[in-house]
């Protein structure tokens, strides 16, 4: 005649271990209880996040190992397995922290113009980088970098003057430049007196045209 005994609860050694961390999931394996005392009906998973101090079953069958997932990053957990017959379960834990990452929920910068050359940017702190970008235009400023206009003379009357658009802008492209007013002395010869001499100049107005042009005139003032 053959006798088994009662179930009891497990006993013995009973581990577990992390096998692998990520950012948002850990994978967790377990041993079987050396007694356990019956037929271990289940394995059950619990996670704690201790920030939170949220308690949540992640596991609840027969397998040795699992991947928990659905975690949040760079915090402490503490995950409970426990082998259990109809009686009772036996108990084991493991703490892992899973890995940083990149935070969420960044804002974009303010960033407003303080002048030709001058950004001023704010944002809210974080822990961490996040990429995140704007696009600003300074304000705009006279140009820089204009080159002397070349003029040369065509008869008595009239000049031809050319010029380049200026190397920096520092502002949206116009089709047109202002006026310029050329002081020309002619080549007549000068007057002498016993105690000056001086030369006839006349004032010559070159009208707006457009950049890059020549322009022809002839007026005098």
């Amino acid at each position: 005649m053959v006798y088994r005994t009662a179930t009891g609860v497990p006993s013995g050694n009973f581990t577990a271990r992390v096998e692998r961390t990520e950012t948002r999931s850990v994978s967790v394996s377990w041993t079987t209880p050396s007694s356990p005392n019956g037929i271990i009906q289940r394995y059950l998973l619990r996670s704690v996040e201790q920030l939170s101090n949220t308690t949540l079953t992640q596991y609840d069958g027969l397998a040795l190992g699992t991947q928990v997932s659905a975690l949040t990053p760079y915090s402490r957990y503490v995950l409970t397995v426990s082998a259990c017959t109809s009686v009772g379960c036996l108990n084991t834990s493991v703490t892992t922290i899973t890995l940083p990452a990149p935070p969420g929920g960044q804002a974009l910068p303010t960033i407003t113009t303080d002048g030709p050359t001058t950004l001023n940017v704010s944002w809210c702190t974080s822990v961490g980088c996040l990429d995140t970008s704007v696009t600003a235009i300074t304000l705009p400023a006279p140009p820089s970098g204009q080159a002397l206009p070349a003029i040369t003379t065509d008869g008595p009357t009239t000049l031809n003057v050319s010029w380049q658009p200026p190397t920096q802008p520092n502002g949206t492209p116009t089709l047109s430049l202002s006026l310029y007013w050329l002081n020309i002395c002619t080549a007549r010869p000068c007057s002498n007196t016993r105690h000056n001499a001086s030369c006839q100049c006349n004032i010559v107005t070159v009208e707006q045209v457009h950049a890059g042009c020549v322009s022809q005139h002839g007026r005098r003032s």
